[in-house]
C-alpha cells in the first residue's frame, strides 16, 4: 500500500546552501515558527540523508551549489513521490534560471541577501502550497487504492468506457457478450462508488491527468466516424478544465 503523507502543524524545512554563514542565517530564519529545520551544505547530503527516509517539507535550496545544481535538485524533488515545495536563494540569478525554477514549480526565487518581509511572504505561500500537494496527493492515492480493487477484466472495462465507447463496441473489441460488458460495468461503478459515466471520466483523469491532452491530441485524427467517443472526449476536456470544448 503506498504511503499517505499528512502535515504536521508546522512543516518540516530543509536548508542547503554552501555558505555556512548563509546556511546559518536561513535557518534562523525559520527558528521563530518552531519548526524543525535540517542544514546541509549540499544537494548530494541533503537527498542521502532525505531519500532515508522521505518527508515531506519546505526545501529552501541556493541555485549556486557546489556538485549538483539547485535546478537538479528541484528535477530531482519532482519525479519524486513525496510532495515538496522549493525556495530558491541566489546572488543576481541569471533570469532563465528564475524562469526555469518557477516553470518548475518553485514557489519564489529570493535574492540574498534575504529581505524577511519577503522571506515571510514566500514562507506562507509555501506552507499554502504544501498542505495543497498534500492534500492532492491523498486524493490520488485513495483514488489508486480504490482501482486497484478491480479485476483485470474490469480494469479493461473502466478504461474504455472512460474513452466513450458503448457497451456493444467494448463488448466486440474484448470478444465478450454485451451482457457481460454490462456486468462488469456495474461491478466497476459499484467497486468505485460512481454513479454516472460523467464520474467514472472524471476519475479516470484524476487517476491520470496526463491522459487528458493525449486524447485531445487525437480527437479528430482518429475518431472522425464515432461521434460518441468524441463526445465523451469532450466531456473530459470541460470537467477537467472548466471550459467548454470547441
Amino acid at each position: 500500500m503506498a504511503r499517505i503523507y499528512s502535515l504536521r502543524e508546522s512543516p518540516v524545512y530543509y536548508v542547503i546552501d554552501g555558505d555556512e554563514t548563509d546556511r546559518c542565517r536561513l535557518a534562523e530564519l525559520c527558528h521563530p515558527q518552531r519548526d524543525a529545520v535540517y542544514s546541509f551544505a549540499c544537494a548530494e547530503d541533503f537527498l542521502g540523508a532525505w531519500e532515508a527516509d522521505p518527508t515531506p517539507g519546505i526545501v529552501v535550496v541556493n541555485e549556486s551549489l557546489p556538485g549538483m545544481r539547485g535546478l537538479e535538485l528541484q528535477t530531482s524533488l519532482n519525479s519524486a513521490d513525496v510532495p515538496t515545495v522549493l525556495i530558491f536563494i541566489g546572488e543576481g540569478p541569471e533570469l532563465e534560471t528564475v524562469i526555469t525554477a518557477v516553470k518548475q514549480g518553485a514557489v519564489n526565487y529570493l535574492r540574498k541577501p534575504v529581505c524577511e518581509e519577503s522571506w515571510l511572504e514566500t514562507v506562507a505561500e509555501a506552507r499554502e502550497q504544501l498542505r495543497e500537494k498534500l492534500d492532492r496527493h491523498e486524493f490520488g492515492q485513495t483514488r489508486q487504492e480504490s482501482f486497484e480493487k478491480l479485476t483485470p477484466r474490469e480494469r479493461e472495462v473502466f478504461e474504455l468506457v472512460s474513452r466513450g465507447l458503448m457497451n456493444k463496441q467494448i463488448a466486440i473489441l474484448l470478444g465478450i457478450a454485451e451482457k457481460t460488458v454490462k456486468i462488469h460495468r456495474g461491478r466497476v461503478m459499484h467497486k468505485l462508488q460512481l454513479s454516472t459515466i460523467a464520474q467514472l471520466v472524471q476519475f479516470s483523469l484524476q487517476l491520470r491527468p496526463e491522459r487528458l491532452y493525449e486524447t485531445l491530441i487525437t480527437l479528430d485524427e482518429d475518431w472522425p466516424d464515432q461521434p460518441e467517443r468524441v463526445a465523451a472526449c469532450r466531456c473530459q476536456q470541460e470537467l477537467v478544465t472548466g471550459e467548454q470544448a470547441e
